[in-house]
């Protein structure tokens, strides 16, 4: 458990879709987790039973940071911008922005929502605010502010306020 981004995040396309909008999820780690599930051996559902173990959740971290210092620092956005642009759809939820430039591109083609879950630590024992990752997030430009304070139907009344006054509901 984590704040709530991939809950949101379903919600959003489970509201979209209902407003007969062309929506899907997507996330800059999926490609991330696809390959180090690989390296593992591991099913893809393996790794995600795992993920949020101490070890696997730095291993993903350092893979993750390496491969955007020594291949290209876009190298997870390529990933996704690409499968994005094949889909053509009126709407994508990204639930995974981590870095400014993953920010800066999310600003220039839609809206940023930030989810403040105060008890994200305590929920999530390896969560590690110390690596690049998790620190960079507050100093993003958002253009709005959900709090989950662990109850859903909130986070959701919060999410359609949202989605209401930019007009995308």
């Amino acid at each position: 458990m984590g704040s709530g981004k991939d809950t949101a995040g379903k919600y959003i396309v489970k509201r979209l879709s209902e407003k007969g909008r062309s929506i899907a999820r997507y996330a800059f780690a999926d490609h991330l987790k696809n390959q180090l599930a690989e390296t593992l051996n591991w099913s893809l559902s393996e790794l995600e039973l795992r993920k949020n173990t101490r070890m696997i959740r730095r291993m993903m971290q350092e893979y993750g940071e390496e491969m955007r210092t020594e291949v290209h620092k876009d190298y997870w956005m390529i990933q996704v911008i690409a499968k994005i642009v094949q889909d053509d759809l009126d709407f994508a939820v990204i639930t995974d922005v981590r870095y400014h430039n993953e920010a800066e591109w999310v600003n220039c083609h839609g809206s940023l929502f930030r989810i403040i879950r105060p008890a994200a630590a305590a929920v999530n024992p390896s969560y590690n605010s110390h690596h690049v990752s998790e620190k960079t997030q507050q100093e993003f430009r958002v253009d709005h502010e959900l709090i989950n304070d662990g109850i859903p139907d909130k986070l959701y009344t919060h999410i359609d306020a949202a989605l209401t006054s930019f007009r995308y509901l």
